[in-house]
This record gives structure tokens, C-alpha cells and sequence, in this order.
């Protein structure tokens, strides 16, 4: 038993990322079945994202050295959680921030994801909004939940470029970043 704590009336709740992936109205106790043993409840908030990289250790943009050669840190994959279906017209935003990952006083830059969905497609905008650290990646998946096959498109209503290889975390679009 969980208590989904509710933030207000627009609340748009939560997901089960684990098997059988059900999305929880906000402001209740519910009862997630899960042994041990095969997996944890892991639980999103809609509405928010996570971003993810390669599924191995990387080198940190900012070494200078790399004695065990290991791959750079050129993946970025967003994890999105939207609603169910329509989102009635509500843009979720979300930003996070990246740096060399060495310096004790990095440049550090601010990127902004926007999104929102329809029962068929789900709608996003990413930026960059302000600093002066320039990522090895320039291209960014976008990955939704388990069982969500929507469209992924822009929020002005073109297709989102699909690479013709398979896309590290299983992303369903691949948008390129501008950096200003």
C-alpha cells in the first residue's frame, strides 16, 4: 500500500512502471502487487521526465584522460510520462541541467522540454535555454512509457525525425538540438 500524494485539483497522477503499467489518480492509497524477487514498484509522476544516457559507465566530457577507453557521453535519451490521453490542452515542462562533469566550477547549460499529448500523439518542444557548456550529444530520444504507441511529434505538428538504426533506450523520436 502507497499513498499518491496530490498537489492540487489538476493533478494529473502517476504511472506503474513495472508490469501491468497502470496510471493512478492522484490523492489515494493504492495496492501495487510486486514480489521481490522479479521487481520493486517504480512509480512516475506524469507529467515529468527523466534523462538518461548510454546503459554503460562513459567518459565525463570534461576528462582529459581515458585509460579504460570507454565510450563518450553522447547519448541523451528523456524518459517522458504524459497522461494517459489528452491532456486538455496542459503543456508540462521540465528542465535539467548538464555540466563537463569534472570541473569543481563548470559551465553549466539549462535545457527545457515542453510537452503535451491527444489520445493519438504526443506533442514536444526541447531547447536550449541559457549557459555555455556544449554537450558532446546534439541530437535528443525521446522515449514514453511501456505500451504507449502514440506518435511522437513537434509542437508544431510535424513528424519527428526516426533514425534509421536502433536508438540507444529505445527512443520513438530523435530531435536536434540547436545550441545559441
Amino acid at each position: 500500500m502507497v499513498y499518491l500524494p496530490k498537489q492540487d485539483g489538476d493533478d494529473p497522477g502517476y504511472i506503474n512502471l513495472s508490469a501491468p503499467y497502470q496510471y493512478f489518480e492522484a490523492g489515494q492509497w493504492v495496492e501495487i502487487e510486486s514480489t521481490w524477487e522479479t521487481s520493486i514498484p517504480v512509480l512516475a509522476k506524469v507529467g515529468t521526465a527523466v534523462p538518461t544516457g548510454r546503459d554503460v559507465q562513459t567518459v565525463a566530457p570534461g576528462d582529459v584522460r581515458n585509460p579504460a577507453k570507454l565510450p563518450p557521453d553522447d547519448v541523451r535519451v528523456l524518459e517522458i510520462f504524459p497522461p494517459k490521453g489528452d491532456s486538455g490542452g496542459r503543456i508540462f515542462n521540465f528542465e535539467w541541467l548538464e555540466d563537463d562533469g569534472i570541473s569543481a566550477k563548470p559551465e553549466i547549460s539549462v535545457f527545457c522540454l515542453s510537452y503535451s499529448s491527444s489520445s493519438s500523439e504526443v506533442r514536444v518542444n526541447l531547447r536550449h535555454k541559457s549557459g555555455s557548456f556544449k554537450p558532446v550529444w546534439q541530437r535528443i530520444g525521446i522515449c514514453l512509457p511501456a505500451g504507449d504507441s502514440r506518435n511522437v511529434v513537434t509542437m508544431d505538428g510535424t513528424a519527428a525525425p526516426i533514425e534509421p538504426q536502433p536508438v540507444v533506450g529505445g527512443a520513438r523520436a530523435i530531435f536536434q538540438i540547436e545550441f545559441s
